[in-house]
């Protein structure tokens, strides 16, 4: 059962329970944890932090240390989910 960080409750109530069933569409858990291990692996880089051209514009991140980020949140993400299936 894939779990949602902000399950919306729309739709007709079931006739049987009288409840509302979660829509499925949006953020699931998972990509919610990896979105906050990613910012918090941007925010404490110090690399991160000074980012700037001499305009003072924000300069581009390199793809691949993007991909790698993103990469390492997911898998941080996914021992995250795997940690809290089994304190159920």
């Amino acid at each position: 059962m894939t779990a949602y960080a902000f399950p919306i409750v729309c739709g007709a109530e079931r006739a049987e329970s009288g409840t509302k069933k979660p829509d499925n569409r949006g953020m699931t858990l998972k990509d919610w944890f990896a979105g906050q291990v990613i910012a918090a692996m941007l925010g404490s880089d110090p690399a991160n932090s000074n980012q700037r051209d001499s305009n003072g514009q924000l300069c581009q991140m390199d793809q691949t240390k993007v991909a790698n980020l993103a990469k390492s949140a997911y898998q941080i993400a996914e021992a995250m989910m795997q940690v809290r299936a089994a304190e159920r």
